[in-house]
């Protein structure tokens, strides 16, 4: 295994297309509403609605995840503080359609993001589409006793940004982190077996399904990354916050446009946060 030294990383979060519309997804920090989230990000409230098919009067509940269209807050390049934001190619996909759909009016800022020296595109492959401030994700935190008139009244409250999924989900139910079955609370049964090193990789992040670490905190890793049976400390790259899992196996042979590099058990998941089905970043230490 090719141990590779300290890796400098930057924040990012993934874009998909919803109704044929860039989004990026918000999970929800505090109680909010669509429109507190729609002022929050500087979006048409009724573009929001309509694509996550809620009702402005609704509140929405920590954990829930919202399709925010990127378009008219994604930068091409970026000034302060900011989030880079990738795409996953998918199939009939080229530059300019790619372009097109995040707002741009030819193919030559995304070829110019990317370095890329043609315009031929791999089924699969991550693009940096643009930059969002990441100030956008401080978080609207909505009363319940605020209701009056079907109107919210909101009030902003830092926090930092949810991880973002790749993966178009069929459903118009938004998604929401699995906190019922997660009856254990801490940062996993190994953590105290966990031994601190030199290694230090931002490794792009999926899930599998599992019935291990729901109660007892017995988290584990695929990866090709660590050794098997090495116990490792995981950090997502957006929130910070951490599971300690054990390796259990390394990743099962993926096509070369799979660029996964590590899965964790759905517990863990939960943990950080994150979704079911939902792709993200992590820091691996050990």
């Amino acid at each position: 295994m090719l141990l590779l030294p300290h890796v400098v990383w930057t924040q990012r979060i993934y874009a998909k297309l919803e109704q044929d519309i860039a989004v990026i997804s918000y999970t929800v920090q505090s109680n909010s509403s669509m429109p507190a989230i729609a002022d929050q990000f500087h979006v048409s409230a009724s573009d929001l609605i309509k694509i996550n098919n809620h009702n402005a009067s609704n509140i929405l509940p920590t954990g829930t995840v919202v399709n925010v269209p990127v378009t008219s807050i994604l930068k091409s390049s970026c000034v302060d503080d900011c989030l880079e934001v990738f795409y996953e190619v998918k199939a009939r996909e080229g530059l300019y359609r790619v372009g097109k759909n995040f707002g741009y009016q030819n193919a030559a800022i995304i070829k110019q993001l990317n370095s890329l020296r043609s315009e031929s595109l791999d089924i699969g492959q991550l693009l940096l589409v643009g930059y969002v401030p990441k100030s956008a994700f401080t978080a609207a935190v909505v009363k319940q006793d605020s209701l009056t008139n079907n109107k919210a009244v909101a009030e902003s409250k830092p926090a930092e940004p949810a991880f973002i999924a790749i993966k178009k989900t069929e459903s118009s139910t938004p998604a929401v982190v699995d906190t019922i079955n997660l009856q254990y609370r801490g940062e996993g049964f190994f953590k105290e077996a966990y031994e601190a090193g030199a290694w230090n990789a931002l490794l792009h992040a999926s899930i599998f399904k599992t019935e291990a670490g729901w109660t007892d905190g017995k988290f584990y890793v695929l990866t090709d990354q660590a050794p098997v049976g090495k116990v490792v400390k995981v950090q997502h790259s957006i929130t910070g916050a951490v599971v300690y899992a054990k390796v259990l196996g390394e990743l099962p042979k993926m096509p070369k446009k799979d660029q996964v590099q590590i899965r964790l058990c759905s517990a863990a998941a939960a943990t950080l946060g994150v979704p079911e089905n939902e792709m993200f970043d992590v820091q691996l230490l050990y």
